[in-house]
């Protein structure tokens, strides 16, 4: 049996991935080029920021 990521699984279904590590640097990312991202998939618990922290402030940034 294979044991697929869901970073594995996003690309074997034709999706760029980027990853980063703290939500800071999440935000930093979708902030500097937002149209190139289709989804933003965070985890709750991160450094410098948490996921809903996140996901707010990318929609924000789209309205």
């Amino acid at each position: 049996m294979v044991k697929y990521s869901g970073r594995q699984i996003l690309q074997v279904l034709g999706y760029r991935v980027t990853s980063r590590f703290s939500g800071k640097d999440a935000l930093e990312t979708f902030i500097a080029s937002p149209l190139t991202f289709d989804m933003v998939i965070t985890d709750m618990s991160m450094p410098e920021m948490t996921g809903e922290v996140l996901a707010l402030e990318v929609l924000d940034k789209l309205t």
